[in-house]
């Protein structure tokens, strides 16, 4: 018996079989890098596209936020200014209350000091009302209702509620009795 890797038309079977093999190594590998290729181009170009949505996602709501953001300044200010004003309001006439209270007073003071038998010397009269303090107002607040307190701890921020509450603030204060202011 021959040995079968003297005879030369084995070794040439061996060696178109490594060739054959390796070419399809060769093509495996290139379809293999390509399909990778590919895969990486789709995969990047889909981040690439998430990442410009979630951008544009991202500043659409910044900017969602910061409209509703001024709104809610602007609702803000508008109510602080409502209730200045309203304070204003309350404050003016309880000071023409207060005026028309102590005018009538000294001229009652007068008409009583003028029937005695012998008048006494003519007391100090108070030229304006006394200051505002924010202590007075503290405690105007405080007397409130404790059901208005739970009324107004479960009412929603808008302007009809801040317009309602000044509305009631002057109430009270205008019902106050002016030694209270």
């Amino acid at each position: 018996m021959q040995n079968p890797c003297e005879d030369e038309q084995y070794n040439n079977q061996v060696a178109e079989a490594y060739a054959v093999y390796d070419s399809a190594l060769e093509e495996a590998g290139s379809a293999w890098a390509e399909a990778a290729q590919e895969a990486y181009a789709a995969w990047s170009s889909a981040m690439d596209a998430a990442a410009q949505d979630y951008s544009a996602s991202e500043s659409q709501a910044w900017q969602a936020y910061l409209e509703r953001l001024d709104q809610l300044n602007w609702q803000l200010e508008d109510s602080r200014q409502m209730l200045e004003a309203n304070f204003a309001t309350a404050r003016n006439r309880a000071l023409h209350n207060w005026t028309e209270m102590e005018s009538e007073a000294w001229d009652a003071y007068q008409r009583a000091s003028s029937q005695m038998l012998q008048q006494p010397p003519e007391g100090e009269r108070i030229v304006g009302s006394p200051e505002f303090q924010a202590q007075q107002m503290l405690a105007c607040l405080l007397q409130a209702q404790p059901q208005a307190k739970k009324k107004a701890r479960s009412l929603k921020l808008t302007r009809r509620n801040l317009w309602a509450a000044g509305q009631m603030f002057m109430r009270k204060i205008s019902l106050m009795p002016t030694s209270a202011l």
